[in-house]
């Protein structure tokens, strides 16, 4: 039953965000959408930004469990916009409502987080170290972060995604390249 009343509030956050800025979200405002009292809403989550956070968590996770194969940094982050452009408005309304910092942090965070993984899960089959992994991640975690972050300032225009798509399909920049001048 839990899970089933933190789903519910997960879903009134997010349709919420669909509608409106996420500074115009409160509790009351998304136990009223969800039908559930106060206390039901502290139960889970001891506040909207521990949602937030939860919810990144649990994206992040959802989209490297179902694309498993995906065999590229590039695939992770044209994932990331394919499934950031399904929910464009969310974004788009958090973009715009938060404090710049608070927002960049986030998305760091968020950046970081699909990268690392994505090396930790490929590090025995590359044969990478620690500190490998931590240079991969740095590299490619800024790059996430600076692509996503100007495709946001750019209304998270479709033109803009397409051309990173196509930069990423003409490999100008490769993992492997990077690799292979820290593996030697």
């Amino acid at each position: 039953m839990a899970n089933f009343t933190k789903l519910a509030i997960e879903k009134a956050f997010i349709k919420l965000l669909n509608e409106r800025p996420i500074n115009q979200i409160t509790v009351r405002t998304i136990v009223e959408e969800c039908g559930i009292n106060r206390n039901s809403f502290y139960y889970h989550f001891r506040d909207i930004p521990e949602l937030v956070n939860e919810l990144i968590e649990s994206t992040t996770d959802e989209v490297l469990e179902r694309h498993k194969s995906i065999d590229s940094v590039e695939g992770i982050v044209l994932e990331f916009i394919n499934f950031a452009s399904k929910y464009k408005r969310a974004f788009q309304n958090v973009y715009n409502s938060l404090n710049r910092e608070v927002f960049e942090q986030d998305l760091l965070v968020t950046c970081d987080r699909f990268v690392r993984k994505y090396f930790e899960k490929r590090a025995d089959k590359l044969k990478l170290s620690k500190e490998n992994i931590e240079v991969l991640v740095l590299i490619y975690r800024s790059e996430f972060f600076g692509l996503f972050s100007e495709w946001l300032m750019r209304g998270m225009d479709e033109e803009f995604a397409q051309q990173i798509k196509e930069i990423f399909q003409q490999k100008l920049v490769t993992e492997e390249k990077v690799l292979a001048l820290l593996i030697k």
